[in-house]
This record gives C-alpha cells, structure tokens and sequence, in this order.
C-alpha cells in the first residue's frame, strides 16, 4: 500500500490536476450540470476544496463533526480563488497526517466512512477511499468541463494536467 509520503504526493498532483482543469473553466460554464440534481460545475469545484480533508479527519477521529464547517466555508470557494483552496486543504491534510505514526499508518484499524463492512488500516481507506474518490471527481470535472463546451479538453488535461 502507499506509504504517508506517497498518499501526500498523489493528493499534490491531484491538486495539480485539478488546478488546471479549472483555469481551463470561464465563469460561463460554472452553472453547467448533466442533470437538475447533480451538481452544477461551481458546486464541484466547492467540494473539490473539501473532499480529501474531509476523509482523512473522518478516518482519524471517526467522526463526521467536521463536516458542516468544511461545507460552509467552501461556500466561499469561486474559480479564482479555487487553486489556493485546494492548497489549504492539502496543507490541512499533511498538519493532520502529521501526527500518525509510520507504524500507526499501516496497523491503525478505521471503519468505513458507510460505516458498513469490515475495518481496514488506515493505509488502506485512504488509498481505497479518500485518493480514489479525489481521482474520481477529477475526471468527472473533466466531462463536465468538456460537456459545459470545452471540447478541446485532451487525455493529458485529465491525466497530467497540461495541454
């Protein structure tokens, strides 16, 4: 499974990715969505800035408590600002890893975030959880980005965030 380090350097290049994805968006596209429940573009991005640090504090604390002050303050989130709110969060992300041992990271039992189904170490949920579900609305900012009318959106925006 991925070391601390490794997680830490995923979620900086999901980082990476997502910021260009977003400065290739103009404001005219941030009220796109595929359908009236899903999420428009904007409320994408918001919780993009949240995501990530939202399961880690779940996976160290067991606990959602931290939820509703994360969604609020990523109310604030726009697309200019959006690159600095996904620097915060990994900053968030690396202070709360801070305090887990090498060894607490890869024997630490946590449950999952459904709370159903067996516990698994830490490693794991935020491998299995947090950085897939970080890679997951990255390529669904891709499509909408390219269904909003950025058709010339290529593999290596999604993949390596450049053109």
């Amino acid at each position: 499974m991925l070391t601390k380090p490794e997680f830490l350097a995923a979620l900086k290049r999901e980082t990476k990715i997502l910021s260009h994805l977003a400065a290739q968006l103009k404001p005219r596209h941030l009220a796109f969505r595929f359908t009236p429940p899903q999420r428009s573009t904007l409320e994408l991005l918001q919780y993009l800035t949240i995501n990530a640090q939202a399961g880690v504090g779940y996976y160290l604390t067991g606990s959602w408590d931290h939820w509703d002050d994360l969604a609020a303050a990523a109310k604030g989130v726009n697309l200019k600002n959006f690159p600095a709110a996904l620097k915060v969060q990994v900053k968030s992300v690396q202070r709360m890893l801070a305090t887990v041992s090498d060894q607490e990271w890869s024997s630490r039992t946590v449950r999952p975030m459904s709370g159903k189904g067996p516990s698994m170490t830490l490693d794991v949920a935020l491998f299995e959880s947090t950085l897939t579900t970080c890679i997951g609305y990255r390529m669904q900012l891709f499509l909408q980005a390219k269904a909003a009318g950025l058709s010339k959106l290529g593999s290596s925006d999604l993949w390596a965030g450049k053109h």
